[in-house]
């Protein structure tokens, strides 16, 4: 996969497993399911961005699903906790978090300290 890579990633855990994932995106499939677009690998790119910058070394590698957009959304559902953050071609990166006291949902570049919280709790 041609992913940009952010430098400091070289410790991550849940990097390889991450991208082996987005491997069966479908990039080359428009109308995958009803309607849906192909996956934009600039999508992917700032997805594996925003997961670099919060996501802690020994975090658990997330699901990855595309988006009906052309997107593709990293998610984790664990431990009473659900955190999702898609990545459309055309818009912010968003986020959505719940861990059954509350729930959240925002855009990334807004919320990046929180969401940095809300990351380590997947752990």
């Amino acid at each position: 996969m041609s992913t940009k890579l952010p430098g400091k990633l070289s410790g991550a855990a849940w990097l390889e497993e991450t991208l082996n994932r987005m491997e069966s995106l479908p990039f080359n499939k428009d109308n995958w399911s009803d309607g849906a677009k192909k996956t934009d690998r600039k999508a992917v790119d700032r997805l594996v961005e925003v997961l670099a910058q919060i996501l802690p070394d020994d975090a658990p590698a997330p699901a990855i699903v595309p988006t009906w957009l052309g997107g593709v959304q990293a998610e984790w559902h664990r431990n009473g906790i659900d955190l999702e953050i898609s990545a459309n071609p055309r818009e912010p990166v968003e986020y959505y978090f719940s861990n059954g006291e509350y729930e959240r949902a925002g855009y990334a570049l807004d919320d990046r300290t929180n969401l940095k919280d809300y990351a380590k709790s997947i752990v």
